[in-house]
């Protein structure tokens, strides 16, 4: 199990108006622990005090030729893989949504990703203590950090959940889609296959979404109009959870696929098949039509 901990810094820089205005949070695998920005300046003290990782990201911005409103992000970190004891470290930073300047360990220099960058490598280069300290931050004082989270709140961050797979037909009947829901932590796979291999074409990934409880759910489309039906045991929609070698399965099976209902119809559940106990339950069903 792959277990990550992130510090985000945002800026928004209005040059005409000299406004500096910054977030930041800390998340531990998608979690948020920490938060505060410059309206509140609560919490997280170490990044929200006006200290060096802010002052940093002003200098970086006074480097730039600017002009209008701008947004400068950087995200540092560490990820952890339980099962082979791993650690990596990683900065990287961005400006107005585009990758801007990342760390390399191996050098302890800077990677510039934009002819705009190539001034504050250089300088960044330069300073050759600061980027020993910062790879000794990424490589060691994050993963301890990251250690004590999940020594704090090990039985919520390390756990893993299975989800429920079940098959629905969409408003149009050539797709089916396959959703998997009820399964922690998100870092997960949905996709289709045919004779175990899996498809590129005539399918569609659904977005990643909450559920109320704290787990996941997602779908993916599989567009069934050239598929002859003798052929449908051919197909099925596969789960893997990341850092779990088992993964789950649903043979594309007309006994199996539910209809989903158009919008102007209510409809309070379905009935699926539970993988993780095979008995049937009730799903809540949400008449967004996000699937």
């Amino acid at each position: 199990i792959l277990c990550l901990l992130e510090y985000f810094y945002s800026c928004l820089w209005t040059f005409y108006q000299s406004e500096f205005q910054f977030m930041a949070v800390v998340l531990v695998d998608e979690v948020e622990t920490s938060y505060c920005d410059s309206t509140t300046r609560r919490a997280l003290a170490r990044i929200c005090s006006g200290g060096n990782n802010m002052d940093r990201i002003h200098e970086t911005i006074c480097l730039l030729p600017l002009s209008g409103v701008h947004i400068y992000q950087r995200m540092d970190g560490c990820e952890w893989d339980d099962e082979t004891e791993e650690l990596r470290g990683f900065e990287r930073h961005g400006y107005d949504g585009e990758d801007f300047l990342s760390f390399d360990l191996n050098t302890k220099t800077w990677i510039s990703h934009t002819p705009k960058a190539d001034t504050t490598k250089r300088k960044r280069d330069r300073h050759r203590s600061q980027n020993q300290y910062l790879k000794y931050f990424l490589t060691q004082k994050c993963p301890e950090q990251l250690l004590k989270y999940l020594d704090f709140g090990g039985s919520a961050l390390l756990r893993t959940e299975f989800p429920s797979i079940f098959l629905l037909h969409k408003t149009s009947f050539s797709l089916i889609s396959c959703l998997a829901t009820g399964f922690y932590p998100n870092r997960a796979n949905l996709f289709w296959r045919k004779d175990g291999e899996q498809l590129q074409e005539d399918v569609d990934h659904g977005e990643l979404l909450p559920n109320h409880d704290g787990t996941f759910q997602m779908s993916v489309d599989l567009n069934i109009a050239s598929i002859a039906y003798e052929d449908w045991w051919r197909y099925e929609c596969v789960f893997q959870l990341s850092g779990v070698k088992e993964g789950m399965s649903i043979t594309l099976d007309q006994a199996l696929i539910r209809t989903k209902p158009g919008k102007t119809e209510i409809i309070s559940e379905f009935f699926y098949l539970d993988f993780k106990t095979e008995t049937s339950k009730s799903l809540p069903y949400d008449n967004n039509d996000n699937m």
